[in-house]
């Protein structure tokens, strides 16, 4: 094909943007056919700026780099499970920005009433690259990135969508631990803007439930205390177990679905990157729950077994008064709290909130006292029986707590029930 000059000579603005397009001859040929043409040369430029803005634009999406980071478990509780943000990367633009789900404010007065009661909201905030993994250098904590093989289109969509959620009215959500926290909503990001967003379905090795995903962290990280308040805190709820996608809650395992997610007929991860590399972290702790909790009864067994009476009934007292509270803290998780997950808790079998009440009865052999403790006695024995049937997986820590107060128990109504023989003769 053989494109004529133009009819007229061809205006300064026409004449650069001609010349700055020396390697892609296609708009150069549009600008001469375009100036070749009996039209208004308004019409022209109008024509001429729009191709201008789209190939800018394009070529700004190509600069363009979408990533997903995904930083290794800490040392404190509330890094044990790690931590996921995702980076983008604009070589034209010359910025580096990292979007974090996972913020709330320290400052906020009411942090500590709002975290109990689970209304603490958790928001998107936005740093640069280089202070991100300043902090986890900061922390000696490992980070990956993910580098995402992504249209630009697709790119734009990503961006333009975490700039409307880290405005603020949009940049606030109800955090929750399983189901809506800093990880699944980047892989929900994924599956609404990824075209034909495929991710891998063997990612679980086994079949887990929640809660045995979290052991795993926990004990790898050798936190058993962490394990024994989860254990107790969280309820039956936990229990269910996960598919390919609900474990995706955990930052490694959106790492490794992404690693093996497929769209449009290719890989989703272009590149994978050890950003920062150090060594695990733990903490050793020299005290299992399980021993400190047997220690504990075996005192408390010898003071009672061998103490006086009153020495005996004040720490009955106390004993009772101990799992009253633990069960009252569980019943206000359960139904005074946000916190889904401490539902249908079964440890307020063993920690009844009525103890707290019941306590006071140690003092008296009145016939609703020896009722109680009898209906106690029956109670923690189904309970020992049924350990391992049950819908919730309890912690072992509690067995040698369950024994003593059967054995407390026990021993309340075997006197009681021979003082109220010896009144009646």
């Amino acid at each position: 094909m053989i494109l004529t000059l133009p009819r007229r000579r061809l205006t300064i603005a026409e004449n650069n943007l001609y010349h700055s397009y020396n390697k892609q001859p296609f708009i150069r040929m549009a600008v001469l056919f375009l100036c070749s043409m009996k039209i208004s040369r308004i019409l022209v430029a109008f024509i001429l700026t729009l191709v201008l803005i789209q190939n800018n634009i394009a070529n700004a999406q190509q600069g363009v780099r979408i990533s997903l980071l995904t930083c290794e478990p800490g040392t404190e509780l509330y890094s044990t499970f790690g931590h996921s943000a995702m980076r983008v990367f604009d070589s034209a633009r010359g910025y580096d920005l990292v979007f974090n789900y996972g913020t709330f404010d320290f400052s906020d007065p009411d942090f500590y009433s709002k975290f109990v009661r689970g209304k603490l909201m958790y928001f998107l905030s936005v740093s640069t690259y280089s202070e991100f993994l300043w902090s986890y250098h900061q922390e000696q904590r490992s980070v990956t990135e993910q580098v995402l093989e992504l249209q630009p289109a697709v790119k734009q969509e990503i961006y333009q969508a975490l700039m409307r959620n880290q405005e603020n009215a949009n940049k606030y959500y109800a955090y929750d631990f399983l189901y809506d926290n800093c990880t699944t909503r980047l892989r929900d990001l994924l599956e609404q803007y990824v075209p034909n967003y495929i991710s891998p379905k063997d990612i679980l090795p086994e079949p887990m439930s929640f809660r045995d995903a979290l052991h795993v962290y926990l004990k790898k990280n050798k936190q058993p205390w962490s394990q024994l308040g989860i254990d107790l805190l969280l309820g039956s709820k936990i229990d269910r177990a996960m598919d390919a996608r609900t474990v995706q809650f955990l930052p490694d395992y959106l790492m490794k679905a992404v690693a093996g997610a497929k769209t449009e007929n290719k890989k989703l991860e272009e590149a994978s990157i050890q950003v920062l590399s150090f060594p695990p972290q733990t903490i050793e702790t020299p005290w299992s729950p399980i021993w400190v909790n047997s220690i504990v009864v075996l005192v408390l067994f010898l003071a009672t077994f061998f103490g006086g009476k009153l020495l005996t009934q004040w720490l009955d007292v106390i004993w009772w008064f101990l799992l009253g509270l633990i069960g009252v803290i569980l019943s206000f998780m359960w139904l005074g709290t946000n916190h889904a997950s401490c539902a249908n808790n079964f440890n307020l079998i063993w920690a009844l909130p009525t103890h707290i009440i019941a306590g006071t009865w140690i003092f008296k052999s009145k016939a609703t006292a020896i009722r109680y403790f009898q209906l106690n006695l029956l109670l923690q024995l189904l309970l020992i029986a049924s350990w391992y049937w049950l819908p919730q997986n309890m912690h072992e820590a509690w067995i040698p707590i369950i024994l003593y107060s059967c054995w407390r128990s026990y021993v309340f109504i075997k006197k009681s029930s021979t003082h109220a023989k010896i009144s009646q003769l």
